[in-house]
């Protein structure tokens, strides 16, 4: 078996019968399709039913629902292939993409396969998410080094379901989807990236990300989505503190950053819980440390001040210089 795709689904009745059948019309044919009913409660499973009974090589698990990570680790087990995509079930592929990605993996000897995406309005406008033109080598590298060459490009993307994984590597790394938390591509692609021996971007935009206005990046914001980006800032600071290579730390130092920024933006939007409250959950001795370690001129000084006063007043002088430059 070539590659299993693993596709979660939960309530999509709309959207996957098309997913299910970009997949059959994949020019790579040695493949298997895992499809996680994750407890749909409408006819998403009915609406495919007739393609697993004419495809053999469609197979479906049904679980009490656990969240998108579970549905992913669920499929990892069941899966047979030399290597696993992780395929959302609103979204669709084009013809050749599976077939590109193995043909590269196979070729460098990968343990991960990297392409890019193009965006799906509701209106049909397909958008291409092109990477940084830097990123494409002739040949692997590791995913340490390709971490340090995305930040120092300000290129780096943390969706995985345009990408390929050898499923050994996943297997010997022990590496899985953190279940207790939203947003599990950001912890799940640093630790991919941290332990993969050789890695590769193909120049490709097939896999097609459907813009929902009811999907977890864009749906109103609650204490569960606090509660997972304070969890992977931690993860992230964890990682910080155990590493010695200095240009490893620079990454995850500007990684904690941006998630930092995602989480003041949320609590920004937040309705459920005071917003005092919850800048006072922040690990700020931590992260006081970490950025005090990572100061380098007069900007940075003074945001590290602010930080230290409060976090509050950081934010606003991150927001306020935002205005200014995209003036």
């Amino acid at each position: 078996m070539d590659i299993s795709v693993v596709v979660p689904v939960y309530n999509v009745e709309k959207y996957i019968r098309e997913c299910i059948l970009s997949l059959l019309k994949q020019t790579l044919k040695n493949i298997e399709i895992i499809v996680v009913n994750d407890g749909s409660t409408d006819r998403s499973i009915e609406n495919i039913q007739d393609l697993v009974e004419k495809h053999k090589n469609i197979k479906i698990i049904n679980k009490k629902n656990g969240g998108l990570s579970s549905a992913r680790n669920e499929g990892l087990k069941h899966a047979k292939g030399e290597y696993v995509a992780f395929i959302d079930s609103d979204d669709y592929i084009k013809d050749d993409f599976l077939e590109m990605l193995y043909n590269e993996g196979k070729k460098y000897d990968l343990d991960i396969v990297f392409s890019s995406y193009s965006k799906l309005y509701e209106d049909g406008n397909i958008i291409p998410v092109n990477r940084n033109h830097k990123l494409l080598t002739e040949d692997a590298m590791s995913g340490k080094e390709f971490l340090i060459n995305q930040i120092k490009l300000n290129d780096y993307k943390m969706e995985v379901c345009d990408d390929i994984y050898r499923r050994d590597f996943l297997i010997n790394e022990h590496i899985s989807f953190n279940e207790n938390i939203l947003f599990e591509d950001e912890d799940f692609t640093l630790l991919v990236l941290l332990k993969a021996k050789r890695v590769k971007l193909v120049d490709a935009c097939d896999y097609i990300y459907r813009q929902r206005e009811n999907s977890i990046t864009h749906c109103e914001v609650n204490d569960r989505h606090i509660d997972s980006l304070l969890s992977i800032i931690s993860n992230f600071i964890d990682i910080y503190n155990k590493n010695d290579d200095k240009q490893i730390k620079m990454c995850v130092y500007q990684l904690i950053v941006n998630n930092l920024h995602d989480l003041f933006r949320f609590i920004d939007k937040s309705i459920y819980t005071s917003k005092k409250s919850l800048h006072l959950r922040i690990d700020k001795e931590n992260i006081i440390k970490i950025l005090k370690e990572n100061v380098c001129g007069k900007k940075e000084k003074i945001k590290f001040i602010l930080f230290k006063i409060s976090t509050q007043l950081y934010w606003n002088m991150i927001k306020l210089n935002s205005k200014i430059t995209s003036k």
